[in-house]
Formats: C-alpha cells, sequence, structure tokens
C-alpha cells in the first residue's frame, strides 16, 4: 500500500504529556505568566452591583393586546410576531430605544462609585464617554452608540416566565444607588406609560360617545320646546295640516329620545370598558439597595485562568520539545497539520 494512503497513527496522550513535562520550567513560566495576567485583569475589574424588581401585568379588558401592539410599534417592536400575551409587549417596551434615551437624558445620583453623592450627573459622564467630533453627525452617532451600549443586556435584562407571566427586570451598574435607581425609574416610567397611553385610547370611544349624546340632548331640548310651541299656538287642531305637522314634531322628538336613550346606555358601558382596559404592572417584588457586589466573581476569574494557564504551559512545552527534538522535521509536520506525531526512528 502506498505511503501516502496508510492511516495515521493515533495520538498517544501518555506520550505527549510526558514529552511536555521534560520542560517543566516553561510549563511553569507560561502558566505563572497567564495567571498573574488574568489576576490583574480580574483585579482591574470594576464592582458592579445588581438591583431586581418582580412584576406581573394586571389587566381585564379584551382589547388590551391591540393596544399594547400599537405601543410597541410605536417603541421600534415588530407586534405582527407576537402572541395574545400582553406581556410579552411589556418586555419591547423595556427594552425599547424611546425608554432607553429617557435614562440617558435623566440626570442622576451616585453612592459608592461617586467621591460627591450629592452632584448629578449623566449616563454618558459616569461612564466617561469621550465626543469624537471630527466625524460627521458626531452627535447622532454617539447617542445610538450610548443606547446601543445600554441595551446590549449587561446593564439592563429583561426575563419572562412563560407559566407564570412574571417579569423580571434587573439593572446592573458601577454604582449601587445608580442601579436601583434606574431599577425604578424603568418600572414607573412603563406603569405610566401603560395608564397614560392607554387609557387615553381606550377614552376615545367614550369621548366620543358622549359629545354625541350631547348633540342629540339638545336636539331633543329643541324638538320639545317646538312641539310645546306648536301646541301652545294651536290649541284649536281641526286643520288637517296642524295634524300632519304636529305629527312630524312628534316623530322626531321621539327618534330623538330613542337615540339619547341608547346613547347614554353606549355611554355607561363604555365607562365601564374604559376602566377595564387600563393594565397596571403590579409589583410583586420590589426592588432594594444592593449593599454588597453582584459581580465580579474574581475568583473564578482567577482560577479559570491558573487552569488555563496550566494548559498553555503543557502545550507550548510539547511544542518546545518536539521543535528541540528535531527542527526541520518539527517545520514539515507542523506544515503538513500533524507536528504531535512520534518520530518513525
Amino acid at each position: 500500500m502506498p505511503a501516502d494512503t496508510q492511516d495515521e497513527p493515533d495520538l498517544d496522550l501518555e506520550l505527549l504529556l510526558r514529552r511536555s513535562l521534560r520542560h517543566k520550567r516553561l510549563t511553569v513560566a507560561v502558566a505563572v505568566l497567564v495567571l498573574a495576567a488574568t489576576s490583574a485583569f480580574a483585579v482591574l475589574q470594576k464592582n458592579v452591583y445588581s438591583s431586581s424588581t418582580k412584576l406581573i401585568l394586571q389587566t381585564s379588558g379584551s382589547s388590551l393586546g391591540g393596544s399594547l401592539g400599537a405601543l410597541a410599534s410605536l417603541a421600534g417592536m415588530d407586534a405582527s410576531s407576537k402572541s395574545s400575551d400582553p406581556s410579552l409587549y411589556i418586555e419591547d417596551i423595556l427594552r425599547s430605544t424611546d425608554l432607553a434615551q429617557a435614562v440617558l437624558d435623566r440626570p442622576w445620583k451616585g453612592g459608592k462609585a461617586e467621591a460627591d453623592t450629592s452632584k448629578a450627573f449623566l449616563l454618558r459622564d459616569f461612564w466617561g464617554t469621550k465626543s469624537d467630533t471630527t466625524v460627521s453627525d458626531w452627535v447622532a452617532k454617539e447617542r445610538e452608540g450610548l443606547i446601543q451600549r445600554l441595551n446590549n443586556g449587561k446593564y439592563i435584562a429583561v426575563a419572562r416566565n412563560k407559566k407564570s407571566g412574571v417579569i423580571t427586570l434587573s439593572t446592573q451598574f458601577e454604582d449601587p444607588r445608580l442601579s436601583y435607581d434606574i431599577n425604578r425609574f424603568l418600572v414607573e416610567t412603563v406603569n405610566d406609560i401603560l395608564v397614560n397611553r392607554l387609557s387615553g385610547k381606550a377614552g376615545e370611544n367614550r369621548k366620543f360617545i358622549e359629545s354625541r349624546a350631547k348633540e342629540v340632548k339638545e336636539s331633543l331640548t329643541r324638538d320639545e320646546i317646538a312641539l310645546r310651541n306648536f301646541r301652545a299656538n294651536n290649541r284649536v287642531r281641526t286643520d288637517p295640516e296642524y295634524q300632519l305637522e304636529e305629527g312630524r314634531l312628534q316623530r322626531s322628538l321621539q327618534i330623538d329620545q330613542e337615540i339619547y336613550l341608547q346613547l347614554v346606555k353606549q355611554y355607561e358601558m363604555a365607562k365601564i370598558d374604559e376602566a377595564k382596559d387600563i393594565p397596571v404592572l403590579d409589583v410583586i417584588d420590589s426592588p432594594r439597595l444592593p449593599m454588597t457586589k453582584s459581580g465580579p466573581n474574581r475568583k473564578l476569574i482567577v482560577l479559570a485562568g491558573g487552569m488555563g494557564g496550566l494548559i498553555l504551559g503543557l502545550f507550548a512545552s510539547l511544542l518546545f520539545d518536539l521543535y528541540a527534538e528535531n527542527k526541520k522535521r518539527f517545520w514539515t509536520r507542523f506544515a503538513g497539520g500533524s507536528p504531535f506525531q512520534p518520530s518513525q526512528g
């Protein structure tokens, strides 16, 4: 059988490990360097503090899904792919661009991370954002970058339990008070959006019926006055023309009476529907001011660095041993993709 068709021999892991351990100093040196770099990285990471709120959407109106879908569309979300569960739209509203802009434009106050806790600041200043005025439309581009940074899932996270419908809103920032205040602000703002905007939409039908009822009532009053005056001026009603005119006035009065009664009933039903269609975010677990950091886990980072450094050190020692054995053969095998096969003699 030709040599190029022969199967490659299996890797001997025990042999590779023995060859790696021939250069223990190199293994230890690489492991120590990686561990030192990882430790420095862990130390330089800023502490972050997390605050969370658990919410549930309380609704009873049948038209709520369409109203929330309209709000989600205004927020730039795709409402066509959503199911009939209204809580799905709350997630979209919490992640919307408008809400992110409101957070960026609002002045905040810090706690541990700020030396002067009484001084208000914007998030862009808290993050130390540097404006690049040399590019065109730098204001819009900077704002877009800040919105993407805020909504990348690191600072604001939204999770929903599919079975219970409970929404968990978590905020995580480098300052405990900032994390707590932004969490509360988001909940209050979303609740305000639901109450004000949706109540306005639900009240449009009531306002129309109310306006129409007012018009019909005025017409009804005019018909009553006209019929009363006609009868007062024509006490002897023997002329057929007078009888026809009286009948016309009575029919007009009866029509307005029936329309007005129907509108009054519809008006009362519209007020009930309006009250039903106003959703409320019920806070079942309020946010708390975080007293201890939620991250980073420096011990885990260092441990991962130590394990990675050891593996990298063994790999470097193996490559060095193969290289020291036969430089020419090493590069030939390395180029061929099989530098770890033992020599054949």
